[in-house]
This record gives C-alpha cells, sequence and structure tokens, in this order.
C-alpha cells in the first residue's frame, strides 16, 4: 500500500467511512447488495425529489429537458494548428462513452444526469479504472446519496456516498473516482441549489389537490356538492 492510500484510508476511517480499497470494491460498495430493490416513491410530508416527480407536470418537464440532452451530439474536440477545432472520435473517452458500462448506453447516463441537476442542482459519475489505472466504466450515481466532503486546504476532500439499505456504514468516494456535476448555488460553492427551492409551493399545492381529488372519487361523493343547481331544471 502507498503512502497516499494508507493515509486515505486512514482519513476515512477515522471520519467514520468505509474505503473502496480496490475497483471491485469500489463498484459493489456502491451498487449495493445486487438485491432488487423497490422502485416505490415514498416521499414524506416535505418536498422532496420522491415527492415533485410524482407531480406530473414537474416530471413532464425534466424528462423533456432529459430527453432533449440525451439527443445532444456530445464529441471530444481537439485544436487543428490552423484554429478551430475537429472531432477526435479514437479518444479514448469518446470510444469509452458510446458504452460507458455493460448495462447502461450513453444516452441513458446524459438522460439520468440531467434529471438529477434539474431536480437537485447536482449529479455524479463513479469513475471505475482498470487494473492499469485506466478509465474501464461510468456509473451514474443517485444524487441525494452522495455529498462533497468540504475541506480547508484542498477544497473537496472526497465524497461521502450512503449504499442502499439501511444501518450500512457510509463510504468514503476518492475525488478520483467522481465526476460531480453541479448547478451553482448562492449558499454553497460544493453543493448545487436544486430548482425544487422555487417549485415547493406550487409542488405541495398540486398534491394536496390530487388528493383531495382522489379522497372525493374514492368516498363516491355527489356531484352536487361542487356543483350547486336549482331542483326546478328538468
Amino acid at each position: 500500500m502507498s503512502f497516499l492510500d494508507a493515509w486515505i484510508d486512514r482519513v476515512a476511517r477515522n471520519r467514520g467511512y468505509n474505503k473502496a480499497v480496490d475497483n471491485n470494491a469500489l463498484l459493489a460498495s456502491v451498487l449495493g447488495s445486487g438485491k432488487n430493490q423497490s422502485n416505490e416513491l415514498m416521499g414524506g410530508d416535505g418536498v422532496d425529489e420522491r415527492v415533485a416527480i410524482r407531480s406530473s407536470w414537474v416530471f413532464s418537464n425534466i424528462d423533456t429537458v432529459g430527453k432533449l440532452a440525451a439527443e445532444s451530439q456530445l464529441d471530444i474536440k481537439r485544436q487543428k494548428e490552423g484554429g478551430g477545432y475537429v472531432a477526435d472520435l479514437d479518444h479514448p473517452f469518446s470510444q469509452l462513452f458510446r458504452r460507458p458500462n455493460p448495462f447502461m448506453s450513453k444516452s441513458y447516463i446524459i438522460r439520468y444526469t440531467s434529471m438529477w441537476l434539474q431536480l437537485r442542482g447536482s449529479a455524479a459519475w463513479l469513475l471505475v479504472p482498470d487494473g492499469t489505472g485506466e478509465l474501464a466504466q461510468i456509473w451514474p450515481l443517485p444524487a441525494d446519496r452522495i455529498k462533497p466532503i468540504a475541506d480547508s486546504k484542498d477544497y473537496i476532500s472526497g465524497y461521502r456516498y450512503k449504499p442502499d439499505g439501511y444501518g450500512k456504514q457510509d463510504v468514503f468516494l476518492p475525488v478520483e473516482n467522481v465526476c460531480y456535476f453541479r448547478e451553482p448555488s448562492l449558499f454553497s460553492y460544493r453543493e448545487g441549489m436544486s430548482k425544487l427551492d422555487a417549485l415547493r409551493v406550487a409542488i405541495e399545492t398540486d398534491r394536496q389537490a390530487s388528493g383531495w381529488n382522489l379522497e372525493t372519487f374514492l368516498n363516491d361523493v355527489a356531484l352536487r356538492t361542487l356543483i350547486s343547481l336549482p331542483p326546478d331544471i328538468s
């Protein structure tokens, strides 16, 4: 173990995290147990991403932007001697990004990243190297499970990741294994600002109205509670 690896491992332990020490452990610690996870949206009383996504107009908006982002042409370009740029289709990242990992396409990862950026103001990728240290796989991370670790000297010393399942210890992810995206925030240099902050009242109003309508129909309330007509109208 190198001095740097030993130092990172010691920092992780002191802060109460587990450090993924090799590539297989890195990926396994983030993907979790591999058991089937519930996709049920279980938002609490507050307005968070799980609650917001159940609003039809919120989902429609972020889905539209996500699809447009996934259809965009992303290329690695190099500068020509006489000026201008030309696409470098043989660049290692260009080749990898066509199939970022064995189970996801480029368009899926872009769309997933776009949707988290819109909901939370941040998104993240896990960068998994091969045995030689070269980038081998890219996995998108749920942005609600990852948080930058502030450092007065290095700005961000790593990332704290919460694996799936309650009771599991947080995982320490080194900065070289994470690509972190964020929208500008007026209140934090390191974390993004969510657009939901400006939509909380509208989303909560929509949720309460939908709940009232559902309860009305389930309880078979007569229409006259909504519209009142004189009894002599045929």
